[in-house]
């Protein structure tokens, strides 16, 4: 069922009022990487990251800015914080532990390649993990 302006009467506008890092490194990643669901929830946690890494939006929030279900929100997520066969893991999520704090989620992309940094076959850096003692 669509949402009507009556259900988004406690949820704020989606507001870009400056530089949001991380967009242009969503907005790179190669198209198989993600879904185009995924993708989407991924600009609109980059818009809403002040720092490029981190964000607290509730998934009402982000089910409302993406035009989404919350449960299809929720999913995607989980998705996005497991990797697959040909990507890492391109969210992290900490749950709050008490109250009525906001579950934080890490945006874990990787940056395009830089001269000093070595790259994968397909040109990308692995995400802002330390490497494995075996390699």
């Amino acid at each position: 069922m669509p949402r009507t302006a009556s259900d988004m009467t406690n949820i704020g506008p989606l507001v870009v009022d400056g530089a949001r890092p991380a967009v242009a490194r969503v907005a790179a990643l190669p198209p198989n990487w993600v879904t185009q669901g995924q993708r989407l929830l991924l600009l609109v946690l980059a818009c809403d990251s002040f720092d490029g890494e981190t964000d607290k939006p509730g998934a009402e929030q982000l089910a409302a800015w993406t035009g989404m279900h919350r449960s299809s929100v929720i999913e995607l997520i989980n998705q996005l914080c497991a990797p697959t066969d040909i990507r890492p893991a391109l969210l992290a999520r900490k749950d709050a532990s008490r109250g009525r704090m906001r579950t934080t989620y890490l945006l874990d992309l990787p940056k395009p390649m830089t001269p000093n940094r070595p790259a994968s076959s397909d040109g990308w850096t692995q995400p802002n993990r330390p490497a494995s003692p075996d390699g």
